[in-house]
């Protein structure tokens, strides 16, 4: 997923140099505290990151921070932004060296993002490597520990912090239910570096604002009984798909679907349902893939699989490669031929759509597959009379261990998910 940086901007930056006591005593400033540094900012998590990093490099204390209600759209002055910081400190010289570093981090690294400018949806995905002594507060965490800190609209940030925690050995530090004061939420996630790393990156994929065709594919798949969870980078990939396939069909005819619902829930629902019934074996090859199909939306939803697309028209091949690149997909192989006894490609699994029969199928894939691997067939019913014809012929070889009836969500369209385990090697035809 690219993410467009949203950059921050200090509104107003002032030094205090002998603060009066009366004001001193409305901040809870120490005594020995005569010096206040105070600072606007047009993004008010970007300052409380960088409020955090000023206390790392100077003798200095947050004593006040505080976003301003509807946010920097609605500020009250040219000056005001979103939110305000104060930090104190012993004499001038620390406050100015606490804003610098205030300041370059707001430059360097305290950062909104997202992924559609245009839609001016923003998020934040940010990882404290190292907390200060004000975060460290807010979050009840000892000084030095690390910190996702994530920042999105009220539903996506809920829907991110979920994911976050899922995917991530995190514990919830701090929860800002939305509506926070500028219409956010959020929270601060505790762990080690490299898990907040993680939790960051979830949470980015679940919480950034989608694409038309993405949220049209998201309201199709959840319309159509797709269960597994699909991030919103997975749906922007399928919604690349989908446009990048319409294109190239109009110079290779590769499907015959050709509107959005056809291609959402007959190619991109009908292939997420294999990984919905059984766990894909990796690597798995994709015999004859043709148009991506099922490969391509299987790498999608399971990008730790190592798929083979394995395909004989030497056009789609090409096709298959630049769509590989289109979509950034790692761990997805592409072969120019077809999958035949004489190909030996060892794998743990072999699926197709193709329309040739079971039995076909299974003699085709006698040496990629391994013994103990599966042949998955994505059929339709009727199909009984390839069934027995397979087990008379190459049930010495395979084994026939799931066989389910189903349809794709509340349509019309059935199908039938027909898988053979390999028992023995070749030689024991």
């Amino acid at each position: 997923m690219d993410l467009v940086p949203l950059k921050p901007k200090i509104m107003a930056r002032q030094l205090i140099h002998q603060v009066t006591p009366a004001l001193a005593k409305q901040y809870g400033v120490k005594g020995d505290q005569v010096s206040l540094g105070l600072v606007t900012c047009d993004m008010d998590d970007a300052l409380y990151v960088a409020l955090d990093e000023c206390t790392k490099y100077a003798n200095v204390e947050v004593v006040y921070a505080r976003s301003f209600y509807a946010g920097s759209r609605h500020a009250s002055g040219p000056t005001s932004g979103e939110a305000i910081g104060v930090i104190a400190g012993n004499d001038p010289s620390e406050i100015k060296e606490g804003l610098d570093a205030l300041e370059n981090c707001l430059i360097k690294e305290a950062w909104f993002y997202t992924v559609l400018p245009e839609q001016k949806v923003s998020f934040f995905p940010h990882v404290v490597s190292s907390v200060g002594h004000y975060l460290s507060k807010i979050a009840n965490v000892p000084v030095g520990s690390s910190l996702a800190y994530l920042i999105a609209c009220p539903i996506e940030a809920m829907m991110g912090l979920d994911a976050a925690m899922k995917a991530a050995r995190v514990e919830l530090a701090k929860f800002y239910g939305p509506p926070t004061e500028t219409n956010y939420g959020g929270g601060l996630l505790s762990g080690e570096q490299t898990e907040c790393e993680q939790a960051a990156r979830a949470f980015a994929e679940m919480s950034a604002p989608l694409s038309v065709t993405a949220r049209n594919l998201q309201i199709a798949f959840s319309k159509n009984g797709v269960t597994l969870p699909v991030s919103n980078a997975m749906l922007e990939n399928f919604a690349q798909f989908y446009k990048f396939l319409m294109e190239y069909n109009k110079k290779y005819n590769l499907t015959r679907l050709t509107t959005f619902d056809e291609v959402a829930v007959k190619h991109f629902v009908d292939c997420i349902y294999v990984a919905q019934l059984m766990d894909l074996p990796n690597p798995l090859i994709d015999m004859g893939s043709g148009a991506g199909f099922p490969g391509v939306p299987l790498k999608i939803v399971s990008p730790q699989t190592r798929i083979i697309l394995v395909e004989g028209v030497q056009k789609k091949v090409g096709y298959l490669k630049e769509l590989r690149e289109h979509l950034q997909l790692k761990g997805l192989d592409i072969i120019g031929r077809n999958v035949e006894p004489k190909m030996h490609y060892p794998v743990q699994g072999l699926i197709t759509r193709a329309v040739e029969t079971i039995t076909s199928t299974l003699k085709n894939a006698i040496n990629c597959v391994q013994v103990g691997g599966f042949v998955i067939l994505m059929k339709t019913p009727g199909i009984d009379a390839e069934i027995e014809e397979a087990h008379s012929t190459m049930g010495t070889l395979y084994e026939l261990v799931k066989n389910v009836d189903y349809r794709l969500g509340p349509t019309s369209h059935e199908r039938k998910l027909v898988v053979y385990k390999k028992i023995k090697p070749a030689t024991a035809l």
